[in-house]
């Protein structure tokens, strides 16, 4: 149950990345059951005290509370596998659930090779995100290719593109 999980926020946009995380393990994460090392430069302190703070786990917030007021990205864990679902989270965030679901996926075109979850593109885990003029609960890479998300002001915008060079234009 090893990875990285890293959440980004601007303003009141957040995106999180999970990684290949496992439900259980997300949820000790989630609700501060472990060691947390993060650095939150928005916070005012005092020089020494913000570097002292960055490598200590004292008086971190916990994810739980850093998303409290809702998520406006997730990237699916575990490429949006059902075996990688965090239902608690979808059931802990409530109405607040992402706005968008990204699917870092691959063509399951064999029997083993796994299912993506249904609550990813049926509204159970996001309430969607107009993507090129459409209401899109999840963007995936597999439909939708190379996927950008651009956080301004107040706001997020999506592109896709299968072509990664018109994509960064």
């Amino acid at each position: 149950s090893l990875s990285l999980v890293l959440l980004i926020s601007y303003k009141e946009q957040s995106l999180l990345i999970p990684g290949d995380i496992t439900p259980e393990a997300f949820e000790l994460i989630y609700n501060g059951k472990c060691e947390k090392r993060f650095t939150d430069y928005s916070i005012s302190q005092g020089g020494r005290k913000k570097k002292d703070w960055a490598r200590s786990t004292c008086d971190q917030p916990i994810l739980k509370n850093l998303l409290k007021n809702g998520l406006t990205v997730l990237l699916a864990p575990h490429h949006g596998l059902e075996s990688g679902y965090p239902k608690f989270l979808f059931d802990d965030l409530g109405e607040k659930k992402p706005k968008l679901i990204v699917l870092s996926d691959k063509q399951h075109n064999s029997g083993n090779s796994g299912s993506t979850h249904a609550n990813y593109q049926n509204g159970i885990a996001s309430s969607g995100l107009i993507h090129k003029g459409e209401k899109r609960l999840s963007l995936s890479t597999v439909k939708d290719g190379h996927i950008k998300i651009i956080f301004y002001d107040s706001s997020c915008f999506t592109d896709s593109s299968k072509d990664l060079e018109d994509l960064l234009k």
